[in-house]
């Protein structure tokens, strides 16, 4: 299995479980209880991961176009769509080494790296 494909194989096997840390440690981050609109976010990045380690980027490409310029479009600031995607990228990984995954850091390294440039890019336009 590749660094990724154990990312992935956690995933499918624990999806509720990633997306129920996800509102726990957001909602609390955050100060806020929004957590349908986390779990909703956090699902759809989940699924953008999963297509990714698959080598299938249409799922991170149809995110981009549709909620992250949507976001920008609203007027989210640059700010804080990086402190979510810091936020998202820390979770990710500490959820995946606490869950046997801890190989799949340097497979993440690399596609937060490459998703981060890609979101710096839509507001950059």
């Amino acid at each position: 299995m590749t660094q990724g494909q154990t990312l992935a194989k956690l995933l499918d096997e624990r999806l509720d479980d990633y997306v129920d840390t996800a509102v726990k440690w957001v909602a609390r981050a955050e100060g806020f209880e929004q957590d349908e609109l986390i779990r909703q976010a956090h699902r759809g990045f989940a699924m953008v991961i999963r297509g990714a380690v698959d080598g299938d980027m249409r799922p991170r490409d149809r995110y981009i176009d549709s909620a992250v310029r949507g976001l920008h479009d609203q007027g989210l600031g640059i700010d804080a769509l990086m402190r979510g995607m810091v936020q998202t990228a820390s979770l990710v990984t500490a959820w995946a080494t606490e869950n046997g995954a801890a190989e799949s850091i340097p497979w993440l390294i690399e596609f937060f790296g490459d998703y981060t440039v890609r979101l710096a890019q839509v507001y950059a336009e």
